[in-house]
Order: C-alpha cells, then structure tokens, then sequence
C-alpha cells in the first residue's frame, strides 16, 4: 500500500505540539515554512551564483523541514 501525503501528515502531527490556539499555530508553521524555506533558497543561491558545492543532503533536510511545515499547517487549517 503506498504512503500517502495523509499519512506523512498523521506522522508529523505526532511531533507538532500544542502551539495554543488557531492563530498561534497559523503564526508558527506559518514562520517555520517561511524560515526552512528561505534556507532552502539560499543554499541554491550559493551554489548557482557564489560557486559553493550544492549539498543535496543539506537541501534534503531542509525540504523534509518544508513539508513537516505544511503537514502541520495544512491540519490547522483543516485541509
């Protein structure tokens, strides 16, 4: 049976913590999206425009970061 993107949600839910009320956890994954995938940009930045090495398995963790965000947010919002 495939992993489905519900699944990965359910998983994330189980490190998410309480944020508080709506609003706070909107703010939060909101902020942590925002901060994962800035670095994500900046990592790509570098290896494109200032010669550093591309570290996939930087760029990896970063975006497992991004879709942990989403994971949480996404549930927040009921989606």
């Amino acid at each position: 049976m495939p992993f489905t993107l519900n699944d990965y949600q359910q998983l994330a839910l189980r490190t998410a913590g309480n944020h508080g009320d709506f609003e706070r956890t909107l703010i939060y994954t909101s902020l942590g999206l925002n901060g994962e995938a800035g670095e994500t940009a900046e990592m790509v930045k570098k290896a494109f425009f200032h010669g550093h090495e591309l570290d996939r398995d930087k760029i990896k963790k970063e975006l497992g970061d991004v879709l942990w965000y989403v994971a949480v947010m996404a549930d927040a919002l009921n989606l």
